[in-house]
């Protein structure tokens, strides 16, 4: 493969399929396992670093948004227990 080829067209192409997967199947289709499926192993990328963006966000992310909402959720509990 010419080296124009790995170095420029390969990337554009690559970052058009996740660009196009970003717009019109949302964030979803970015999920850690699909992200390790599609880009663990390219270069520039290391293992620490691809862990901890992919993985350890993620989880850490997710972690937070259950905690709040369910704070939320006590908070109209709450809420309504006043107003009756």
């Amino acid at each position: 493969m010419p080296l124009f080829v790995k170095t420029r067209l390969i990337p554009f192409i690559i970052s058009g399929f996740l660009t196009f997967s970003l717009v019109y199947i949302g964030i979803p289709g970015l999920n850690p396992v699909v992200a390790s499926s599609r880009l663990m192993g390219c270069p520039g990328l290391d293992l620490q670093w691809f862990m901890i963006t992919y993985w350890l966000c993620p989880v850490i992310g997710w972690m937070l948004a259950v905690k709040l909402d369910k704070i939320k959720i006590v908070k109209k509990k709450q809420q309504k227990k006043k107003e009756k």
